[in-house]
């Protein structure tokens, strides 16, 4: 072998991740994948009363150079998802080795009725339902094969990577303002409404934000997604006497003047802005109860600073962060190092191959 074919070893935390990567496909190993039952799976999602809300699902076959996809179960908000899915498969569709047939979750949750999950789990130890993160009290999900998410797979995310990185080369840590930096939109586990908000982790953050003022910066940038009844306009309005108009927009690159960045579960995962926080070399805060491909290799106290579901140690961290500052650096540069090392888009590219290629090497016909 030629010294430039030689294939360095992988990190500690790639190989965490690989080793749960085939803990996912231990099922999948022992049954193999039949055409029959991928038949069959299709049409039990699209039997009416199996799913009791919509999501996005698409069933796609790859036989390089060629992929082929139908839609199984529509939601038109996912499609944007979908179209950067399409462009990243047409993308690295030649890199694969194997034919391969597998469904695509597109939606940020899947709404299973109790009386179909035991069918449900039951087809995901037949066959590959891939998606881009999972919950510990989720059994379907757990039962499901992980991919990098959506935004991800976006061009424009390497573009963003590039931005991040530039900025963070001229802002050296001692030189970033020191507080807890987060901009988004109040999103929780279902539509917010004036009795459920109130549990929303990023509610939560935005109530502490207003009664931390030095330490923590923390703002909506939309009220977009409470309006459209009357109940949540009345939500909105209460919500902007609470915490004020909408603040601007910022984009990515210019979180890095922030020594702390923190995220905070939405819907669901929160999709890049993780790698995207590791990407500037400021310290991470991480709640997180979904869980993303990567996050089976980060380790908390040396990539970020874990903060529980109820934020309510918090303002803890935050203080220890001020009391350690050469240990808060080094878990900047452990971050930035992981993002560096596997949240590229070369990795994520190579990490989704392998994820098709396994899935062609179990399919039995």
């Amino acid at each position: 072998m030629c010294p430039d074919e030689i294939q360095p070893k992988p990190s500690q935390e790639m190989e965490d991740i690989l080793a749960r990567r085939e803990v996912s496909f231990k099922h999948l190993r022992s049954n193999g994948i039949r055409k029959s039952l991928m038949d069959e799976f299709e049409r039990f999602l699209s039997t009416l009363g199996n799913l009791s809300r919509p999501s996005l699902i698409i069933r796609c076959r790859i036989s390089s150079p060629d992929h082929h996809f139908r839609i199984i179960i529509d939601k038109p908000v996912s499609h944007r998802r979908l179209k950067s899915f399409l462009q990243f498969l047409q993308q690295v569709v030649c890199l694969t080795s194997e034919p391969a047939d597998f469904f695509v979750l597109f939606s940020d949750r899947l709404y299973v009725p109790e009386q179909a999950r035991a069918e449900f789990i039951e087809y995901l130890k037949h066959v590959p339902f891939l998606r881009s993160d999972q919950h510990d009290d989720d059994t379907i999900s757990c039962y499901s094969i992980l991919i990098p998410d959506f935004y991800l797979q976006d061009p424009r995310y390497a573009e963003e990577l590039t931005a991040i990185r530039s900025a963070s080369a001229e802002i050296a840590f001692e030189q970033r303002a020191p507080v807890v930096k987060w901009r988004g939109t109040l999103m929780g586990p279902d539509y917010p409404n004036i009795d459920n908000c109130w549990d929303f982790p990023r509610f939560k953050l935005l109530m502490l934000a207003s009664k931390h003022l030095d330490i923590l910066d923390a703002r909506v940038t939309s009220y977009d997604n409470v309006s459209g009844s009357t109940e949540a306009d009345m939500l909105r309005r209460q919500l902007e006497e609470m915490f004020g108009a909408p603040a601007a927009f910022v984009p990515f690159e210019s979180f890095v003047r922030s020594r702390y960045l923190i995220s905070v579960d939405g819907v669901a995962s929160t999709w890049k802005r993780v790698p995207n926080i590791l990407a500037t070399g400021s310290v991470l805060l991480l709640q997180h109860q979904w869980k993303q491909f990567f996050h089976f290799g980060l380790k908390p106290w040396i990539h970020y600073v874990p903060v529980a579901d109820d934020l309510s140690d918090l303002p803890r961290q935050c203080e220890w962060l001020a009391c350690h500052q050469s240990n808060a650096k080094r878990i900047g540069e452990n971050g930035q190092r992981f993002a560096r090392e596997i949240l590229n888009p070369k990795v994520i590219e190579n990490y989704f191959v392998d994820v098709v290629d396994q899935c062609g090497q179990l399919y039995l016909g």
